[in-house]
């Protein structure tokens, strides 16, 4: 079952909380299926299409890739891709996204599979600028007077056309009033274009019919002055879209669905209205078209918007009535669940696209079945060029005169800025904020490798500003990881998709960390998320398990529902120790900042330091001296192949919370020894090796154990970890002294921009991503 997707919830998960009880009935609408020829939408949230100005030459790289999976990962039933040029002069700007020429498919087509590989329908928007074309990123457009891109930047002035010589205004480029000959070329290109994209298996195709683009331009007597067969009447001016939408249905295939996204009226007086709109509405049904989606404004700088909450909802309302047959889509300022409900139930349209709501939270989907009480599913099937962002992304700066003016900033940023949003120096690294994301296994891959999930995955983190991202538990050895779909580096063929992985992380500016791991007692098992749908944790040969390799330093197992291990040989230690040592030196070649070795939770080299998991009775075990030789010597094997300038961080669970277990004295013991081997910082977590543990669970309730080991272990820094979710929290810690960064996980789940959320919330002025800067939010506004 795809992720967001209504299902109804297991007693056990009603049990544990996870739903209060079973799903409403009937299920609000905004999670009901929608079907249009032979696509079923497993709801009705669709991200609309939002140019990323990321491309060079028209083609999509890995950025593309990261940031439409992430939003197809959390439960968005339609991912439409930007407006894509269908010609090169199609391009609003020279780094646009395009699909004019083949080579522009396979990279499409990537895309599409991931999209695909979520539940998702992939979409996308064909398009041509026409006068609007030849501009600049917007990123760019507040720090210059003029909208045009230079011929330095790829800009193709000569080349600017549109239905006639009448500019958008002094900051654009006047175009040329095309001939006839340019007419048929551009409906032919989108022809073509709609081919390729079929050929890139995408599901929907939408034609760019609005905000002042070249069709729209045709349509509107405010950009249309031309006397011939494309100008001057209604049936003249609506010509160009209705040809191009005869010929693109003609090639397009029949089961998938043909949309127009429009721009229901100028909000000028003379120009394009909605009565206009309902009357194209008519024709376009007749010729093949599935869904009207409904936006508005963009062609005249004239115009007067009444902005508000779902303000162009009426457009979509007012079609839907007067054609009932043809389905309709809302756009504009939907923020909430609830709104979006309601608006399906109140009959007004058929489904909403979520813009920049979806930029700042891309769990829109899960947050508004949250909201709504609605269970979705959430589990998955486990199986170039780059636009420089300078500074990069959650990074604080002081907010400029017209910043503050717009009202993106009540004044400059605090001073001293919170520390929070101040720089940590270790060794040859300044990671540019303390925010940083917490290891998470994702149970993702094959053989151990990463797939372009994991480049989604980490790179949303990236975008949005995290100082430092951890790469989960990465198994050392086949038998190390945690269940078979774990990620791994025991081989150099692993290090090539890490790598990639890693190149996208330092486009945005973060520190890119990885945790190596070893299973130990606790490996072989399931993956988290067939957690509950069955008695034992233990994986099955058909599923990949090696149940006669699962080892740890005593033949004890964790559970019942875990395989008992054989006691390690001193040749296994040796081993073991060695597979640490390699996967750093991959690590390195990978091209990680940082290395993390993973003993806390239960696993392998935490199974050596508790006296409830280590009964050996060899150098190894014991005292509490030899308990902890075993991660003392990875740990100086692993630093002196590891450069001078890179981490060394360790995560240790501070305590057991079983009497007689590791405790929190040990872990400053333990801190002062690995402290002299060459670890800069301590991750202090808890718990995890015995099913017994009593935890004292609340809000920062392990951040205790980092400020212990701060205050007695001099020179060590320290990472908190656990229940922290709110801005104001992460704060108080660092302000404290508590710790010196804390490391985020499940509310980073929730809300992958966290960094940006916790600066609004504490009014500091940080860099967005290029791309993503539409999505700021004012500071009357309160994030999500």
């Amino acid at each position: 079952m795809p992720a967001g997707t209504a299902i109804e919830p297991t007693e056990q998960e009603i049990q544990q909380g996870f739903a209060n009880g079973k799903d409403p009935d009937p299920q609000p609408k905004l999670f009901q299926p929608l079907t249009i020829r032979n696509s079923v939408f497993k709801n009705r949230i669709w991200l609309s299409p939002m140019c990323m100005y990321s491309s060079q030459d028209g083609f999509s790289n890995d950025f593309h890739l990261a940031h439409y999976s992430q939003f197809a990962i959390r439960g968005a039933s339609l991912v439409t891709t930007e407006a894509a040029g269908v010609l090169p002069e199609g391009r609003i700007s020279p780094n646009c996204l395009g699909i004019w020429k083949d080579e522009h498919i396979a990279g499409l087509s990537n895309i599409v599979q991931s999209i695909h590989q979520y539940g998702a329908i992939a979409g996308i928007q064909l398009s041509h600028s026409g006068r609007k074309g030849s501009g600049i990123p917007l990123g760019l457009s507040e720090i210059r007077d003029s909208q045009r891109a230079t011929i330095e930047e790829g800009a193709w002035p000569d080349n600017v056309y549109g239905p006639s010589a009448i500019p958008f205004d002094d900051a654009h480029y006047k175009p040329n009033e095309m001939t006839l000959e340019q007419i048929e070329t551009v409906q032919r290109a989108f022809v073509d274009a709609a081919i390729r994209a079929d050929k890139a298996d995408f599901d929907v195709v939408e034609l760019h019919g609005a905000h002042g683009y070249l069709l729209y331009q045709f349509l509107s007597p405010l950009s249309n002055k031309r006397t011939d067969g494309y100008g001057g009447s209604f049936e003249n001016r609506t010509r160009m879209l209705i040809e191009t939408v005869q010929r693109v249905r003609a090639v397009w295939p029949a089961e998938k669905p043909l949309f127009v996204r429009i721009s229901s009226t100028e909000w000028v007086e003379g120009g394009w209205d909605i009565e206009d709109t309902i009357l194209l509405a008519k024709i376009l049904a007749r010729e093949g078209v599935d869904l009207l989606d409904c936006s508005s404004g963009g062609n005249s700088p004239l115009q007067k918007i009444t902005v508000g909450p779902g303000y162009q909802i009426p457009f979509a309302a007012r079609i839907k009535k007067a054609i009932p047959n043809l389905p309709t889509s809302a756009i504009g300022l939907i923020t909430k669940g609830d709104q979006a409900n309601d608006i399906l139930e109140s009959g007004q349209t058929d489904a909403v696209f979520i813009a920049r709501e979806f930029l700042r939270n891309p769990s829109f989907v899960l947050s508004s079945a949250h909201e709504l009480g609605v269970n979705v599913n959430t589990k998955q099937d486990p199986r170039g060029f780059y636009q420089e962002q300078n500074p990069t992304p959650g990074t604080a700066v002081e907010p400029s005169d017209l910043e503050i003016q717009q009202g993106f900033a009540n004044g400059k940023n605090p001073n001293p800025l919170p520390k929070l949003f101040q720089p940590l120096k270790i060794r040859g690294y300044n990671i540019k904020n303390r925010i940083w994301v917490s290891p998470m296994c994702m149970y993702s891959a094959e053989d151990g490798f990463s797939t372009d999930f994991h480049l989604s995955h980490y790179s949303q983190f990236a975008m949005r500003g995290a100082g430092l991202i951890m790469v989960e538990a990465t198994g050392v050895l086949p038998e190390g990881r945690i269940s078979p779909n774990c990620l791994g580096i025991w081989k150099d063929g692993h290090v090539e998709g890490l790598r990639r992985i890693v190149s996208h992380m330092h486009k945005y500016g973060a520190a890119a960390g990885i945790q190596l791991g070893h299973s130990g007692r606790k490996g072989s098992t399931i993956p988290l998320q067939l957690y509950g749908t069955r008695d034992s944790s233990r994986s099955t040969l058909e599923e990949g398990a090696w149940p006669d390799k699962v080892y740890g330093p005593s033949a004890i197992a964790y559970d019942e529902n875990h395989y008992t291990p054989k006691e390690m040989t001193a040749e296994q230690i040796k081993i073991v120790q060695q597979a640490f040592i390699d996967a750093a030196v991959r690590a390195d070649k990978a091209g990680f900042d940082v290395i993390e070795l993973h003993s806390a939770h239960g696993y392998l080299l935490f199974e050596f330091l508790s006296p409830l998991s280590n009964k050996r009775a060899d150098d190894y075990g014991g005292s509490f001296e030899n308990r902890v030789r075993m991660l003392i010597e990875v740990a100086r094997g692993v630093r002196k192949v590891l450069p001078e300038s890179k981490p060394l961080f360790v995560r240790v669970s501070s305590t057991d919370w079983v009497e007689g277990g590791w405790t929190a004295e040990d872990t400053v013991a333990l801190a002062k020894l690995l402290g002299n081997e060459g670890v800069d910082l301590f991750d202090c977590s808890t718990a995890g090796n015995d099913p017994r543990q009593n935890i004292p669970l609340a809000p920062g309730y392990q951040v205790q154990f980092a400020t212990k080991v701060r205050n007695e272990v001099p020179g060590m820094l320290t990472g908190a970890v656990g229940l922290i979710n709110s801005g104001n929290m992460a704060k108080e810690i660092i302000e404290s002294d508590k710790a010196d960064a804390i490391f985020v996980a499940r509310e980073f789940l929730r809300n992958p921009s966290f960094v940006l959320s916790t600066a609004h919330e504490l009014g500091v002025n940080i860099k967005w991503a290029n791309q993503y800067e539409r999505g700021r939010l004012k500071t009357k506004y309160s994030f999500v």
